[in-house]
């Protein structure tokens, strides 16, 4: 992407309050003459953010001001503003939702426009019209399109890439099975975040969609055969029988193997859906994360060791979800809910962090090595030990975000993107895992606020 662009990354959405995350992150962590604009509706309230942006940093050569970072103004519905902004840069952060009304525009654009593109949308129907209207149309521009590159789906995306990593390294066997247990501390929920699930879960269409537990995994990927090997039948070409259609829980129970209640939560129905196009996207190209033959299985939960606990967040989500369903449900509920723009406060989220423990079943057979991972090796280990991993995050899930979908960014912008795994396989619309790999783990990790470790394993990696 050595084109003549106006700006290296931009961020849509920028005054939002996620928006002004990542707006913050990027002015203080960008390396030296990245070129970085902010963008939205309003002009005063982009000069009144970039203001307050605090540009120093002991990680550049030279130094940034606020008065370097452009300001672009542009409707996310004005299609002509958008595809002209999409066409002035390399790379652009979408960060105003909820995307179902606002995102299409500004993905399409990227996709013609040969730009890359990451969002922070937890919306899996919307991602599926993506897939399906724009997949064919950035591989043919040469553009990465990455959904889902915030706190949804990031960890578990990235967490279950690392996982089957380590049991290639370790045992040289493929995944059957990973069971994701995640734990947050503190924190809060932003106005946005609530009103992309209350649009979303409001919307019956949308509902029925995201209720497919294979709803990111396209019939060109083998969705049908999926749903046949669930049933019995034998697996196809590869890219078909990757990946089990395992519905969503709604009721909690003890598990052993983490010593807690595994309680269902919001996000299992963002993150299972991207973890699952992931397994399928790398079946696809020929490395699946199971062994040959062999549907891979993800599940995820939220965990807490209070059955109390867990039965209350049980029972409150088929409340929220039925009251929904009735009529006028978004109007009554509104004026109870925090509005868009505003979140947590800063003192909450310094105190917030979150966990991730990932329980992987070894398939037993060997599996080829994934893009962007260290070949396996050795042949395939008898070893049927399940191999547990982590993902510890020392920082609150909307500063994770910003950290997550910055990196994806800067990675997409840097001089040797070419040599990403998703680009090495032709664009398209992604997956953090595919499109990133091990570039993005890496990035993460040299933050110094993310921990990915193996925990109690003696085989040697």
């Amino acid at each position: 992407m050595a084109d003549k662009r106006a700006w290296d990354i931009v961020v849509y959405g920028a005054t939002g309050f996620t928006g002004r995350l990542v707006s913050q992150y990027l002015a203080k962590h960008a390396p030296s003459g990245m070129r970085i604009a902010i963008a939205g509706r309003s002009e005063s309230k982009l000069l009144a953010l970039r203001s307050t942006l605090d540009t120093s940093s002991d990680e550049r050569v030279s130094p940034r001001t606020p008065e370097d970072i452009g300001v672009i103004v542009a409707d996310a519905l004005d299609e002509p503003r958008i595809r002209e902004l999409a066409r002035d840069t390399r790379v652009v952060i979408a960060a105003a939702g909820p995307f179902a009304k606002y995102g299409t525009p500004l993905a399409r654009a990227a996709a013609h426009a040969g730009t890359h593109y990451a969002d922070i949308t937890g919306e899996a129907p919307w991602v599926r019209t993506v897939i399906d209207e724009l997949h064919d149309t950035a591989r043919s521009s040469g553009a990465l399109l990455i959904p889902m590159s915030g706190f949804d789906s990031v960890p578990a995306d990235l967490g279950a890439f690392f996982t089957v990593q380590q049991m290639r390294k370790r045992r040289g066997s493929g995944v059957r099975a990973i069971r994701a247990y995640a734990r947050t501390r503190g924190g809060g929920m932003s106005g946005g975040t609530i009103a992309s699930a209350v649009n979303m879960m409001s919307d019956a269409a949308a509902s029925k969609t995201g209720a497919d537990p294979l709803c990111m995994v396209p019939e060109s990927l083998g969705r049908a055969a999926d749903l046949a090997v669930a049933g019995g039948a034998a697996a196809g070409a590869p890219g078909t029988g990757a990946v089990m259609p395992l519905a969503d829980r709604w009721w909690f129970d003890w598990r052993e193997e983490v010593s807690a209640y595994a309680v269902p939560w919001p996000m299992e129905a963002v993150n299972t859906r991207c973890v699952r196009r992931s397994a399928a996207l790398a079946a696809a190209a020929g490395s699946p994360w199971s062994g040959a033959g062999e549907p891979f299985a993800y599940t995820e939960w939220a965990t807490t060791s209070r059955w109390q606990t867990a039965a209350t967040s049980a029972i409150g989500g088929v409340v929220f979800r039925l009251l929904l369903g009735l009529p006028y449900a978004t109007s009554l509920l509104a004026p109870l809910l925090p509005k868009p723009g505003t979140g947590p406060s800063d003192d909450a989220m310094a105190k917030a962090s979150f966990e991730y423990t990932f329980v992987a079943e070894p398939s037993g057979r060997r599996s080829a090595a994934m893009p962007g991972a260290p070949s396996a090796g050795a042949a395939a280990s008898s070893d049927s030990r399940p191999l547990t991993t982590k993902l510890r995050g020392a920082i609150d899930p909307y500063l994770a975000t910003a950290v997550f979908v910055s990196q994806a960014a800067l990675a997409m912008a840097a001089d040797d993107a070419e040599a990403l795994p998703g680009m090495v396989q032709g664009g398209g619309v992604l997956t953090p895992a595919t499109a990133l790999g091990d570039a993005l783990l890496r990035r993460l990790q040299a933050t110094g606020q993310f921990d990915f470790s193996v925990e109690g394993d003696e085989t040697a990696a």
